[in-house]
């Protein structure tokens, strides 16, 4: 760059900064006129102003406006034309809220909401759901038993009795080819009183109906039902009593008994086993 004598290189900077202060004070000048003719005109021009926007009202007119002017030039939908909206009145709003519906039955408490008008009596709608079957009753547990025969039990003032056998009672005696009769039944009593000892036993009537009376009246803590003796299934320790008197030979099973009390009478035959064994020598 050759060097040019009287040259300064802050000249151009000095330029630009006399430049923007002109534009900036064109700029003031320009507003000042613009707004000084507003400072100086008189209250007599603005007054009238002032005061038709201070009656304009701040909400809408109750009344439909006669002047346009009123809604900003835009003439508002006239009753029965196209887009009119009527007026909602808030307390009538306020009041149909409240008002329950009438195709709907309330419920609910008086302290939450309204209750409907009902004239007509309530009427009960059948169900369309089918009620599940009652449950089957369960065994009755018995604390103070007494053995009084072998098939039969005075269960806390309960008479039970030993469903499908038949006891040594309805024999005449126990005899094996001797003339000599012994009691086998107070044998056959005595083994039962045996197996039981002081336990409890469960106890299931064999008539549904029964067993339901059992079972109300032993949850209820009452005395026992009425009626009785009651044909029942029992077990003591989880052993079936039934099938045990017939094992050991102390039972017969009943007219219609199932086959396996049949069988394990059988059984007992061959070992000759209660009833069935030979008659004892202190009995000869």
């Amino acid at each position: 760059m050759a060097y040019t004598p009287g040259y300064s290189g802050r000249g151009p900077r000095r330029s630009d900064t006399v430049s923007r202060a002109i534009y900036a004070l064109v700029v003031v000048t320009a507003a000042a006129v613009s707004v000084l003719p507003l400072l100086l005109l008189d209250e007599s021009v603005l007054g009238p102003i002032v005061q038709k926007m201070k009656s304009l009202p701040l909400g809408a007119p109750e009344d439909e406006p006669q002047n346009p002017s009123d809604w900003g030039g835009v003439e508002p939908k006239r009753q029965g034309s196209v887009g009119y909206a009527a007026p909602v009145d808030p307390a009538a709003a306020a009041a149909a809220a409240l008002e329950p519906d009438r195709s709907v039955r309330d419920v609910s408490s008086n302290r939450i909401t309204r209750s409907p008008d009902i004239a007509a009596p309530l009427q009960r709608l059948p169900s369309s759901v089918e009620m599940p079957p009652p449950l089957p009753p369960k065994p009755v547990r018995y604390h103070l038993v007494v053995v009084e025969e072998a098939t039969k039990i005075d269960a806390a003032g309960t008479v039970l009795t030993i469903d499908q056998v038949q006891g040594p009672a309805s024999f005449k005696a126990c005899e094996d080819g001797s003339p000599v009769q012994w009691s086998c039944e107070l044998r056959a009593r005595t083994a039962l009183r045996q197996l039981v000892r002081a336990r409890s036993i469960e106890c299931l009537a064999s008539d549904e109906d029964a067993a339901r009376r059992l079972s109300a009246a032993a949850g209820a803590d009452e005395g026992p039902p009425e009626g009785g003796p009651f044909a029942a299934s029992c077990s003591v320790g989880g052993t079936d009593i039934a099938g045990w008197l017939v094992s050991q030979g102390w039972a017969r099973p009943a007219e219609g008994a199932p086959d396996r009390l049949k069988v394990l009478s059988w059984i007992a035959q061959e070992q000759k086993r209660g009833l069935w064994r030979p008659v004892p020598p202190t009995a000869q």
